[in-house]
């Protein structure tokens, strides 16, 4: 959330006037408080996209860490990197859950 919320307010620093700025913000953290319980049940219940939120926030980690040693990373990278795992994610689970279930019919 706060990751999010950082990012608004960069992106809201570029609007001329304070009006717009605040009411994006009170805007984005609105939909940010009614849409984390959803979203947080759903991250809870599928350990995949748990995996994938926690090594995007260790890649954001590095990357400023990267960039505060004036190390640039493109950021064709970390999307590649992000898609790549979100498909995998995707495609995954439903592969898992049939294989479990094989394995369940084998062994009772």
């Amino acid at each position: 959330m706060f990751e999010c919320l950082d990012s608004v307010i960069t992106a809201v620093g570029l609007a001329r006037h304070l009006s717009i700025m605040a009411i994006a913000v009170i805007v984005s953290v609105l939909i940010m408080l009614f849409a984390a319980r959803a979203i947080g049940e759903f991250v809870d219940t599928h350990p995949t996209i748990k995996m994938l939120a926690l090594s995007f926030l260790i890649m954001v980690g590095f990357t400023l860490i990267a960039e505060g040693f004036d190390v640039h990373v493109p950021k064709g990278y970390n999307q590649t990197q992000i898609s790549n795992r979100l498909v995998n994610s995707i495609f995954s689970e439903p592969i898992e859950q049939a294989v479990s279930e094989f394995y369940f019919q084998i062994i009772f």
